[in-house]
């Protein structure tokens, strides 16, 4: 597909009118229920302040960190699998993050061809 041609939403207020009309879900919430439940989208879809979460075992949330302190990534994690699983992990255990959800902010996943070394 062509980027151009997509009509994705521009506000959290577009996401939460599409998401009520079942246009738009969850990253993976389907294929993953660990992987992203924690985020609490249906919180988040009313949220009006970032709020706090608990760290969940297969946790993947997409993160932004100050890296000072925090365990690095492992570049030898190549491919599909696990790789940020582990990472995020390795910043729970060392307890010095603090999840917190922003109530404004989000991303998009434009679906792809699976990679080769799924």
């Amino acid at each position: 597909g062509n980027l151009e041609s997509l009509d994705l939403p521009l506000s959290k207020t577009q996401i939460v009118e599409q998401y009520t009309q079942d246009q738009v879900r969850g990253f993976h919430i389907h294929r993953c229920t660990l992987c992203h439940a924690a985020t609490n989208y249906s919180h988040w879809m009313t949220a009006t302040q970032p709020y706090e979460i608990k760290y969940k075992s297969s946790f993947e949330p997409y993160i932004m960190a100050k890296r000072v302190g925090l365990s690095r990534y492992d570049a030898r994690f190549r491919g599909y699998g696990w790789n940020k699983i582990v990472h995020l992990l390795s910043l729970a255990w060392i307890g010095r993050v603090h999840w917190v959800v922003p109530n404004d902010l989000f991303i998009f996943h434009i679906p792809h061809y699976e990679s080769r070394d799924s």
